[in-house]
């Protein structure tokens, strides 16, 4: 062992957005904030569209039974949201027709039951002598939420009630006998549900034990650091938190604590030009993005915040403005609850912070560089998140007891030290690699392993190149061609998340140039690697330095990669290219990037082809494998 460390190797990229003819000064975008009758025509029109579309939807569900489904028994949960979303629409407008769709809805949801074989509770071990009424933990608080305005109403008689809260309290001990717990999106739609059902039953003979199970599991989530970083599970868990706070435990305490100010403020300030938070982790393009509405608009109504206001409305406008013709039965419910929380008395206004760290460097770990907060705004997100200290209990229950080797727990990816999304004038330019095609992950652990992003990677040993003809690495006949391996048969395996620790060393703003500089510490493979992004505003363009050094001797190969869906053309150290799409959606505009490696001297250029964010991509890379101290 030894403590001289050297520098292995300089690679060096430059990012060409646009020549600075073309560049415009950017200012804030003006966004409208969204008006109670916006919510509620959608609302209204979604409501009336599904229930009068019912018996549709049933046939349609019954003839779409999968015994083999691998969760089991899948009633629809459409049916729970629209009786929550028809008890939200009572307490809005006071119309008694949508108390009686919710009753309808609950007394009819156990009977789905009888379309599955009589036998099919054998098939898992977690079900008791029978299937349970709600097996999904994502509607089961809007079941409870249905129940409760239907009680408090006095809508129910003794029969109907009984039918309602014998399959409340099976499916509570259902949820009881198979567990998770700690500050996550499933453990807290589990807490919400129990502590629900504990609530509305107050009298029941296990309501103690429901009680006990949510509140233990809530208590890891309220006021405290989530675990994940991954854009849709955070919404998942941020609405599921709120239903805690507002319907269950009606305290609204928990929007003052300093971790929920947080939170409100680092959501705002990941927003891209897109009008979205990007996707990073376990996420696709707008993951969640129905449930971010009513948590921006509590944040607003909270803080009297009109920034938050704008940041509803961009999600609102982007998604929902025109009312789109196909509508969504849970999107409607998401904006019932905006409806309710929202202050309507806020106007919107955008926030107007430029290039910044996102939040810190111990639990946000990202930084932003923009030029200001309109559609064409220049806009790139930076990661370097680890899984870091926090939660660490919590963090090794996920990872001894679900098959999700791929993930940095949780729902994370291998992707510290990468760009997340480049963005100009509303044209997507790099982005991440998305979700997974297959569970737990995709072949090679797609998409979460270090490969399938934007970032330097780096593996043990040295990789066999081979030669070019007329190259004289090997003395063959001639110095004809010898076959080498190509970067992905190096690097590719299972995918099984690495983990490795990361901090920052420097962040700036200056005038003229925005700056961040960050490490990846491996320990284990014995190497330090520093991404130093520089922002040149006059030009719009960002360079990247990435410095490799040993700390433990050896042989290395690394590589930093960059991907893109087309490449138009390349030269010995460039290449012009650009997305046309992110799976099915259209993401082409007007801008192509550059990307040029000034620096080639003992550097092996090259490209490749891989699928990512289910289709097919490119990427360029320098790569050099050598020996170090």
């Amino acid at each position: 062992m030894t403590n001289s460390r050297s520098i292995l190797c300089l690679l060096v990229g430059i990012l060409l957005l646009a020549s600075p003819a073309e560049i415009s000064l950017a200012q804030a975008d003006s966004v409208p904030a969204v008006q109670s009758a916006e919510y509620l025509a959608y609302i209204t029109t979604t409501a009336d569209e599904a229930w009068d579309n019912l018996e549709a939807s049933r046939k349609t569900w019954r003839e779409n039974i999968d015994l083999e489904r691998v969760f089991g028994y899948n009633p629809p949960p459409n049916d729970l949201y629209l009786a929550a979303l028809s008890t939200n629409l009572f307490e809005i407008t006071g119309d008694e027709k949508y108390l009686d769709r919710a009753k309808a809805l609950l007394l009819y949801f156990g009977e789905y039951r009888n379309f599955y074989p009589d036998d099919y509770h054998l098939t898992k071990d977690e079900y008791p002598g029978k299937l349970p009424a709600i097996p999904n933990i994502f509607p089961f608080g809007k079941y409870v939420q249905a129940y409760e305005s239907l009680s408090q109403h006095d809508r129910l008689t003794a029969s109907e009630r009984e039918i309602l809260e014998d399959a409340l309290s099976e499916s509570a001990d259902y949820l009881v006998n198979f567990q998770e717990w700690g500050p996550m999106n499933r453990a807290m739609l589990r807490a919400e549900a129990m502590t629900y059902v504990a609530k509305v039953m107050p009298d029941h003979p296990r309501q103690k034990l429901w009680k006990m199970a949510g509140e233990a599991i809530a208590d890891d989530n309220w006021g405290k650091w989530e675990i994940e970083d991954a854009t849709g599970y955070h919404a998942i868990w941020l609405y599921s938190l709120l239903g805690y706070a507002s319907n269950v435990k009606q305290d609204e305490s928990l929007y003052r604590t300093p971790i929920m100010q947080y939170y409100f403020e680092y959501f705002l300030k990941l927003i891209s030009p897109a009008g979205i938070v990007p996707d990073f982790g376990d996420a696709n393009w707008g993951a969640a993005w129905n449930r971010m509405i009513p948590f921006f608009e509590k944040a607003a109504a909270v803080n009297r915040d009109p920034r938050f206001r704008w940041a509803a409305a961009s999600y609102f406008r982007k998604y929902l403005d025109p009312m789109p013709e196909r509508k969504g039965i849970f999107t409607a419910l998401c904006l019932s609850d905006a409806f309710l929380w929202a202050d309507f008395d806020l106007e919107a206004q955008a926030p107007t912070s430029m290039s910044e760290e996102v939040m810190e460097d111990i639990v946000g770990k990202k930084v932003v560089f923009r030029d200001g907060w309109k559609p064409e705004s220049t806009y790139m997100l930076y990661n370097y998140r680890d899984e870091g200290d926090g939660g660490w209990l919590f963090r090794e229950y996920l990872r001894t007891t679900i098959p999700v080797e791929e993930e940095k727990m949780h729902h994370g990816h291998s992707d510290e030290n990468s760009i997340v999304l480049l963005m100009k004038n509303r044209s997507v330019l790099l982005h991440d690699g998305g979700y997974r095609d297959y569970m737990p992950s995709g072949p090679y652990g797609a998409y979460r392993a270090d490969y399938f992003h934007n970032r330097v990677v780096v593996r043990p040993g040295k990789i066999a190149l081979g030669q070019d003809d007329g190259q004289y690495r090997y003395a063959s006949p001639g110095y004809s061609a010898v076959e080498g391996q190509s970067l992905l048969d190096y690097f590719r395996n299972s995918g099984a998340y690495q983990e490795i620790e990361t901090r920052k060393i420097d962040f700036l703003t200056l005038d003229r140039y925005d700056m961040t500089r960050t490490r990846i510490l491996d320990r284990k493979l014995g190497y330090e690697a520093d991404r130093v992004v520089t922002y040149v505003k006059d030009l719009d363009w960002f360079v990247v330095f990435d410095a490799v050094r040993f700390t433990e001797p050896g042989y290395l190969t690394m590589a930093n990669m960059w991907h893109t869906r087309t490449i138009h053309e390349q030269g010995e150290n460039w290449y012009d290219t650009s997305y046309d799409s992110l799976r099915t959606i259209d993401v082409s505009g007007s801008e192509r990037l550059l990307v040029m490696f000034p620096d080639t001297e003992r550097l092996q250029m090259g490209t490749g082809q891989q699928s990512r964010y289910w289709q097919d991509e490119h990427f360029m890379y320098q790569m050099i494998g050598r020996h170090g101290y």
